[in-house]
């Protein structure tokens, strides 16, 4: 890692140590075993905590656990890490199983969907039984698919609620399940309009990638075909095979979905993490012309080279992976804005963790109004804090936030 001092922590050194064991993790490389070696347990403490707070606790359990003996964390935090690197991957299978049985039955019922992000993204790890599972998303990407299938559902039992203007949700055997009408959506009314179209184009052309369900927790080769075909030594005869995003648009829209978060309220490292891997796998079979034209189009070239370069620096990503132009190396950036940008989004993620819900200060009161009014506010600060990174991403969303929080207490 070049840079172990992350202006705006807390603490530059419990930083420190987490991103190189996070680097290690990513890259499946040995951590330093000097760097840890007599360390205190209330540091080994602060790591776990910033672990948790990341959802990234299996990668650096893991990598942690792989110390030699004078290195290790205290026996009572080894335990624990044990436990929840077993917990992780117990997780992980739960959901392949429960996937593998929703393809069956969405298509079954007419309702074939695309995967999206989380266990799609799993594939990419060194061990994708370790990346912290999340929900379900998936993406009923033929008109009227999603209408139909919400009564569907419900009729199943599954007791599904709206969510918001994009997707509902239920939970079905502790997985939540999130079918989504549109891959994501933009605040800006203009971009939100060309993504509609973009993503029109993608279902009629109907070209996804198709995986074995079994194959999506297996480590992925950075050579291997985007469409791996189902291993000859399956368990079952016909195993069930999920469809995901093309592999440019799914590049685009993991950043986006990230930015979008980090705009509105923090983003934590397991999504920046998903980005970057899946960059690191597949970029060969990006278009870099075209990938730069799209992010041009949409406003986010330069937030995804900030975001970029915070990857290089701090989490030793090769500059290679990144399909379109970097900044400069760090110590040579010529504009003091954009070295305070980088700097910025990478303290910011690691105050704020994943989905910006371990963010410090006051939280969110219960009260309806007295928590729209809050959100509002933290918004508005966020807003002034990173409007120069990218104006028409940021600085809209308070009024976003506002509106459409109105609507639904006034409702």
């Amino acid at each position: 890692m070049k840079n172990k001092n992350i202006s705006g922590a807390n603490n530059s050194k419990v930083n420190g140590l987490f991103l190189h064991l996070l680097s290690a993790a990513l890259w499946d490389r040995p951590a330093e075993a000097a760097l840890f070696k007599g360390l205190d347990g209330v540091v080994w403490t602060a790591i776990a905590a910033m672990a948790h707070k990341q959802s990234v606790n299996a990668l650096i359990a893991d990598k942690a656990l792989s110390l030699p003996t004078e290195s290790l964390p205290p026996r009572a935090m080894r335990m624990q890490w044990l436990m929840q690197i077993e917990q992780t991957k117990a997780m992980n299978r739960n959901m392949e199983r429960v996937l593998g049985t929703l393809v069956q039955e969405y298509e079954q019922a007419g309702f074939p969907f695309v995967l999206m992000k989380g266990l799609a993204c799993g594939a990419q790890y060194p061990n994708p039984l370790l990346r912290n599972p999340g929900d379900i998303d998936m993406w009923l990407y033929r008109p009227g698919d999603y209408e139909k299938s919400r009564i569907w559902a419900a009729e199943q039992g599954y007791g599904a609620e709206d969510a918001g203007h994009i997707h509902y949700n239920y939970q079905w055997q502790g997985i939540f399940i999130e079918p989504h009408s549109r891959i994501s959506y933009f605040h800006y009314k203009k971009y939100n309009k060309q993504f509609a179209t973009w993503e029109k184009e993608v279902a009629e052309a109907a070209r996804f990638g198709r995986v074995p369900v079994e194959q999506l927790l297996q480590p992925q080769h950075p050579h291997q075909s985007s469409q791996p075909q189902s291993s000859p030594h399956s368990s079952h005869p016909h195993p069930a095979t999920v469809r995901l995003l093309p592999i440019t648009l799914n590049a685009f829209f993991l950043f986006h979905h990230m930015f979008r978060h980090f705009a509105s309220q923090g983003v934590g490292f397991r999504q920046f993490c998903d980005w970057v891997l899946l960059l690191k796998h597949y970029h060969k079979q990006i278009n870099r012309q075209e990938f730069t034209e799209h992010a041009r189009s949409y406003g986010l070239l330069y937030p995804m080279q900030v975001f970029a370069r915070a990857a290089v620096e701090y989490l030793d990503a090769p500059e290679g992976i990144f399909p379109f132009s970097l900044l400069p190396e760090f110590s040579l950036l010529p504009e003091r804005r954009t070295r305070r940008h980088v700097r910025r989004v990478l303290a910011d993620i690691l105050k704020s963790g994943n989905f910006g819900f371990h963010g410090p200060g006051k939280k969110r009161p219960a009260g309806k109004y007295s928590g729209m009014w809050f959100s509002f506010v933290l918004s508005v600060k966020r807003s002034l804090k990173f409007t120069t990174l990218s104006i028409s991403h940021v600085l809209i969303v308070p009024y976003k936030k506002l509106t459409n929080r109105l609507k639904i207490g006034f409702q």
